[in-house]
């Protein structure tokens, strides 16, 4: 039976938008070319470093951005990089907002009281939808949508809602510049930015002192019948 469901594989790929990063779809060959899942992250000029699970990597600058899943580094790669190893393409520190960790669940899971370290990044599957009227009898339309929060320490002062409405717009930038979503769907956007959601009050009220911003991202899929 074909996999209709697709929760699961947008999720890890909003994760890595979410780290600023791409998976790699094919093994590196030695050349200064690499192959990914969307190269709308990334700009000439950018310092970028590829990674996989073992923790090697390497740092380049983006040369040329050949079509949607090629990037031309600016010297060829030296490690091997590979798609069962996790390998990625992602920003440089300095070109993305500072997280500590990304997790997929809900953010009232959290333990309480945490030892976590913040800022932090938790993503929520929430409701999918199947409009029957934009679908035929040979394709049908999927649109999922997730909550993307940004959590951080709670801080008194007037300034402490603008700071974290500021560093959680890096987020999304980063979420609205990849409408491929790591080319898990063909259209995908940010349809709400939240400061003070109701997940804050949840998480104070299990003694969390935390501020939270909540992104709502809508990701659409055209699928055809089995």
């Amino acid at each position: 039976m074909a996999d209709m469901l697709h929760y699961d594989e947008i999720a890890r790929a909003l994760r890595l938008v979410c780290q600023g990063a791409a998976a790699l779809t094919e093994d590196t060959d030695g050349t200064d070319t690499v192959t990914v899942s969307s190269s709308c992250l990334f700009s000439v000029g950018d310092t970028v470093v590829l990674a996989d699970a073992s923790e090697q990597q390497e740092a380049h600058t983006v040369s040329e951005i050949l079509g949607l899943t090629q990037v031309k580094l600016d010297s060829a790669v030296s490690g091997e990089y590979t798609v069962a190893a996790q390998a990625r393409l992602q920003l440089a520190q300095s070109l993305r907002p500072e997280v500590k960790w990304i997790t997929i669940g809900r953010p009232d899971a959290l333990p309480a009281p945490t030892r976590l370290e913040f800022p932090a990044v938790v993503i929520e599957p929430a409701v999918m939808k199947q409009p029957p009227n934009a679908g035929s009898n040979r394709s049908y339309q999927q649109e999922y949508t997730f909550q993307v929060y940004y959590l951080d320490r709670y801080e008194e002062g007037v300034e402490a809602d603008m700071d974290a409405i500021e560093k959680a717009a890096g987020l999304f930038n980063l979420i609205m510049s990849d409408p491929y979503l790591g080319g898990t769907c063909y259209h995908s956007q940010v349809v709400e930015f939240e400061p003070g959601p109701k997940a804050e009050q949840k998480l104070r009220s299990k003694e969390l002192p935390l501020r939270v911003v909540r992104i709502e991202v809508l990701a659409r899929r055209a699928e055809v019948w089995a």
